[in-house]
């Protein structure tokens, strides 16, 4: 299984819990997961982890970088996307169709009008959806 998270997941599962982080560790404990990131993807999430109004230790940041990193493969080649709406999730959207994920988990709104941009087989769930569709507690 095919996984790309949003950056406001990996933020909400460090930063509060709940779902986001039930989400989140599923994905890095599950051996049929795989997360697929890009050196783009992994500098924003640590650039947002980092931000000081989190107040996330540094040591706390790179412990969960780094396990995510330990079960994610890297694409180092993705073509750019258009994506008017957000150009910034762009490149979720470029590694989703890249990839052929079978999931993109996000918090956000914006990729409403995503589908027509990635692979025909990638669902655009929330945190709490995955949950569901995956029987996570």
């Amino acid at each position: 299984m095919k996984i790309i998270i949003d950056t406001n997941i990996v933020l909400s599962a460090i930063y509060r819990g709940g779902k986001p982080r039930r989400a989140l560790v599923y994905c890095l404990e599950t051996d049929s997961v795989r997360l697929h990131i890009s050196e783009e993807i992994l500098t924003e999430y640590r650039e947002v982890l980092s931000r000081p109004k989190f107040q996330l230790s540094a040591i706390t940041v790179d412990v969960w970088i780094d396990r995510i990193i330990k079960v994610s493969l890297l694409s180092t080649t993705i073509p750019p996307l258009e994506f008017p709406r957000d150009r910034k999730d762009a490149k979720f959207l470029a590694l989703a169709r890249v990839v052929s994920a079978d999931f993109f988990i996000t918090g956000d709104s914006d990729f409403s009008d995503a589908p027509k941009h990635i692979a025909a087989n990638t669902l655009i769930l929330s945190a709490s959806d995955f949950c569901a569709t995956m029987q996570i507690d």
